[in-house]
């Protein structure tokens, strides 16, 4: 049990680290990372247990495509298989492993050719119930983007990129505010520009939705723990541990402990 820890652990560490590297701009080592991790994922693994995998490979092998740099079939096939392979029996309604699987499904059919608006936009629903900000404006972006690319569909693009852009805004996301800006200039969409609001801002929305275990979780990161740390702190396992770790950073739409910690650290403590 504890080599199996291990390996998922890795997984999801892997994984992330594709992603990072994709925004960097390195494509092809973050393709190699997505290979390397999908490779070492049996299919006996529960969706439960692989689907931030999943949302990491799907996003990453988006990012190298807008970059010039598109996955091999086989690695989307590869994909694709362990997506449709992994057991969702642990999956519940409205929790993160099935926001997970909608977006890497999202990302697959636009891998394809055959971009689901509807699929984007139920991922899109799916992280804003969550209160991730930053992967609800991922998602919106995603689908304008699949929009635009549609005769006729300009008009029906333009909502979710005014809202995915003023998302990326708030949570001081450049890479997705430059991304909305470039394609509504390019589509000849009017931005609204950017305000002060009395609504609180995205990053404390977020905050706020997470559990109170979660915030406790959270408040331990920024101590700069790691997870047999914050185990023995609460009492609970180190695989508890981690699940409460992978759904913070993916409800706070980060890819890292460090960011995770950052932006608690800038947020109010009321905002919670």
């Amino acid at each position: 049990a504890r080599v199996a820890s291990i390996r998922r652990s890795r997984q999801s560490t892997v994984s992330t680290l594709a992603e990072a590297t994709a925004g960097a701009g390195a494509a092809e080592e973050a393709l190699a990372l997505v290979a390397e991790t999908i490779g070492s994922c049996a299919e006996v693994d529960t969706a439960y247990e692989v689907s931030s995998v999943l949302r990491c490979a799907g996003a990453t092998m988006l990012t190298t495509t807008a970059a010039g740099a598109p996955p091999t079939p086989d690695l989307v096939a590869a994909v694709a298989r362990l997506h449709r392979s992994a057991d969702r029996s642990r999956i519940g309604a409205g929790s993160v492993p099935e926001a997970d699987l909608l977006t890497v499904e999202a990302a697959l059919t636009l891998l394809t050719g055959s971009g689901s608006s509807t699929l984007l936009a139920q991922a899109a629903q799916a992280w804003a119930r969550l209160g991730s900000p930053w992967w609800e404006a991922r998602c919106r972006l995603w689908r304008a983007e699949s929009l635009l690319r549609t005769r006729g569909a300009r008009a029906a693009a333009a909502p979710d990129l005014e809202t995915g852009g003023s998302i990326a805004r708030e949570l001081g996301a450049t890479g997705l505010a430059r991304e909305a800006e470039r394609l509504a200039s390019a589509a000849g969409i009017g931005m609204s520009a950017p305000g002060r609001s009395e609504e609180p801002d995205a990053a404390d929305r977020a905050l706020a939705v997470l559990t109170a275990r979660e915030r406790e979780v959270l408040g331990l990161l920024t101590e700069g723990l790691s997870n047999r740390q914050i185990a023995a702190r609460l009492f609970i396992s180190e695989k508890t541990a981690s699940v409460h770790v992978s759904n913070i950073l993916a409800k706070l739409g980060v890819s890292s402990r460090l960011q995770a910690a950052a932006l608690a650290l800038r947020t109010p403590p009321d905002a919670t």
